[in-house]
C-alpha cells in the first residue's frame, strides 16, 4: 500500500530529490569519508551538511532533517519553536509567515506564542504555527504536506538510524495525526485539553 504525499507549493521533482544521482553520490562520499550529516536541507535540491554548533533559525523556505539523540536543539520559525530530542522533522515557512512543522517520528516539544504541546510521533505528526489565532489557538493541527517518507528514510540512513515506521515494519496513516492507526482529531496534541 502506498501513502501519497500532499504537495502545497512544491513540485513532484522536488520531493524526489533523494533519487537524484548527484545526491546519492554525494551522500555515499560523505559516508565513505566517515562524515555523518546531522541534517540536510532541501531547497532546489541543495544538500547541506551541518557539523558542530549550528543556529537552525528558519525564516523562509523548507528543511527536512534527521537528528540523533544528544544535546538539546531547537528549530525557531516565525510563529513556532520546536525543541528537538532526536527525531526526523520537516519544517517550512510560507510566504504569509505561517509556520508548518511535522514531527515525522520521535519526540519534539512544540511552542507557539505561549501555547505548547509535547509531540510523540511514530508517523508524521504535523502542526501549524498560526500568524493570527484560529479559534483562540496559535498552535493548531495540520495535515502532512510537502515531504515524503523516502526523504526522511534517506536522511535517517545517513546518520545510522531507522525511522519509527521502518522499525515497526509498517506505515501509518499520513493524516498529520502522528499515529500508525486512525485516531480521532481530539487525540492530536495541539487540540485544547
Amino acid at each position: 500500500m502506498t501513502h501519497p504525499h500532499s504537495l502545497s507549493g512544491r513540485h513532484e521533482s522536488e520531493v524526489l530529490w533523494t533519487q537524484r544521482r548527484d545526491t546519492l553520490k554525494a551522500a555515499a562520499a560523505w559516508v565513505a569519508l566517515g562524515g555523518l550529516p546531522g541534517a540536510m536541507a532541501q531547497q532546489r535540491s541543495n544538500v547541506v551538511e551541518f557539523v558542530g554548533d549550528v543556529l537552525l533559525r528558519l525564516l523562509t523556505g523548507a528543511v527536512v532533517s534527521v537528528f540523533g539523540r544528544g544535546a538539546r536543539r531547537s528549530i525557531v520559525m516565525p510563529t513556532l519553536t520546536a525543541g528537538i530530542r532526536g527525531t526526523g522533522v520537516y519544517a517550512e515557512v510560507f510566504p504569509d509567515q505561517r509556520s508548518y512543522f511535522c514531527n515525522c517520528y520521535g519526540t519534539v516539544e512544540m511552542n507557539a506564542r505561549g501555547q505548547s504541546a509535547l509531540s510523540q510521533a511514530s508517523y508524521h505528526q504535523s502542526f501549524w504555527g498560526e500568524v493570527e489565532p484560529k479559534n483562540g489557538r496559535f498552535l493548531t493541527p495540520a495535515n502532512a504536506i510537502n515531504h515524503t517518507d523516502e526523504e526522511v528514510e534517506f536522511l535517517a540512513q545517513l546518520v545510522g538510524q531507522q525511522t519509527a515506521w521502518q522499525i515497526e515494519g509498517k506505515k501509518g496513516v499520513k493524516d498529520g495525526m502522528g499515529y500508525m492507526e486512525q485516531r480521532p482529531p481530539q487525540d492530536h496534541p495541539a487540540m485544547p485539553r
